[in-house]
């Protein structure tokens, strides 16, 4: 895709979030955009609490397989840091990348997913997210990072708030 139809899907994208009429509509725009610009067979968005270390859903393209709410600990690890501390996109690559990373890696090998792009989403400097796609192996690279790092900066001020709404 060149340069200028990403720039008009980005702004189709901006004005689209700005009518949403819920958070819902706001994840599942991000989820198409995502799916246009740089495609995935799985896309999660999770809040991320940083006093207790731990990342809950509150969006995904698979309900069955990955359930709203549903949370997980995040321990202490490389990916942690990269990712929810320092704000750097991760990209893995492979079937080794997910085993790394993730504790439920068999339940996504399972279901064909080999590689993964996890986008920090970040609100006045604090992480308070991560929106992730995952499809076959190799399918991530940098420009897709840039892509995502766009698209998740406009969720960065909508999940914030529905954050602190919850607490």
């Amino acid at each position: 895709m060149t340069a200028d139809k990403t720039a008009h899907v980005l702004d189709k994208f901006a004005e689209t979030l700005s009518n949403a009429p819920d958070l819902h509509g706001v994840f599942t725009a991000a989820e198409a955009v995502a799916q246009t610009l740089i495609g995935h067979r799985l896309f999660t968005i999770m809040r991320f609490d940083a006093a207790r270390m731990v990342v809950e859903r509150v969006h995904s393209s698979n309900l069955e397989a990955y359930p709203i709410g549903g949370r997980k600990p995040k321990r202490d690890s490389e990916w942690r840091r990269h990712v929810l501390e320092e704000g750097k996109v991760f990209i893995g690559h492979n079937s080794d990348d997910i085993r790394w990373v993730f504790d439920d890696s068999e339940l996504i090998l399972g279901l064909g997913l080999h590689a993964v792009l996890n986008v920090p989403i970040k609100s006045a400097g604090r992480i308070v997210g991560t929106m992730n796609l995952l499809d076959r192996t190799a399918h991530y690279r940098a420009r897709d990072a840039e892509i995502g790092a766009v698209i998740a900066a406009q969720l960065a001020d909508v999940l914030d708030v529905s954050a602190s709404a919850s607490d």
